[in-house]
């Protein structure tokens, strides 16, 4: 995802510059979605103490420093000026044709929700196979050689964290019928 921002083209992605448009007067969603991260968080913190210490060390740092973080956009987005660049929704003041493609929440949010179908279907691995192959065609319009090399990229840094590291992705209700290589 790195790379792909830093290439340099156009797309329907490229963020809108004019900050003065998407100042949003209600910062409710804002709020409500940092207390959504600042909840997670907590579960993560309960979650993860409950691990041996080794086990718990990397997801409760990842909690803790979530919810400071959280707390600081508390502060900021709650309390902080409308003109604090923290306040800024791409959506305020405008309708969804003057947005234009790719530049609307839900579409953008659909993509993730499918990968998320997908793995409770088919196990992360290969959800993630597909979702990396499409996503790359479809949205970032990448050509197929290029598709190739990042999907089997990141195919195989799962591939090496599931077996060096032995970490347990999720498997999907494919797996109950068919055995797949990557499960163990």
């Amino acid at each position: 995802s790195v790379w792909l921002g830093m290439r340099g083209g156009i797309t329907d992605t490229e963020p809108v510059t004019d900050t003065a448009t998407g100042q949003a007067e209600d910062r409710r969603p804002q709020l409500w979605f940092i207390a959504g991260v600042a909840a997670m968080s907590l579960y993560a913190i309960w979650s993860s103490s409950r691990l041996s210490p080794l086990g718990s060390m990397f997801p409760m740092g990842v909690a803790v420093t979530t919810l400071a973080l959280a707390g600081f956009l508390v502060a900021k987005v709650g309390f902080g000026s409308l003109d604090d660049p923290l306040n800024f929704d791409l959506e305020a003041n405008r309708d969804a044709e003057e947005l234009g493609p790719g530049r609307r929440l839900w579409p953008n949010v659909a993509w993730f929700a499918v990968l998320t179908i997908g793995t409770a279907l088919m196990g992360f691995v290969l959800a993630t196979l597909i979702f990396f192959v499409v996503f790359l065609r479809v949205k970032a319009r990448a050509s197929w050689r290029l598709t190739l090399i990042l999907t089997a990229s990141a195919v195989a840094v799962l591939a090496v964290l599931n077996y060096v590291l032995l970490v347990e992705l999720p498997y999907g209700l494919l797996t109950r019928y068919i055995d797949l290589p990557w499960r163990s």
